[in-house]
């Protein structure tokens, strides 16, 4: 994990903290949102390690001797 990634996964728990605790907090939802917007923006989903290893793999595959 990066230091970018670092910094948005605290911001997504402490926001989740501050929602969890006040969970009729509109101000607080808000944010939680914003910070699991922002981290679904900057890190990759489950589909595309999924692909990109799938991708590996098969270039791995044309190069292996046999």
């Amino acid at each position: 994990m990066d230091d970018k990634a670092a910094l948005i996964a605290r911001r997504v728990a402490m926001s989740a903290a501050a929602w969890f605790n006040a969970p009729q907090d509109v101000e607080a939802y808000r944010l939680l949102a914003a910070a699991v917007g922002e981290w679904n923006a900057h890190c990759p989903t489950m589909e595309t390690l999924a692909a990109d290893e799938s991708e590996l793999l098969d270039r791995l595959a044309d190069v292996a001797p046999a």
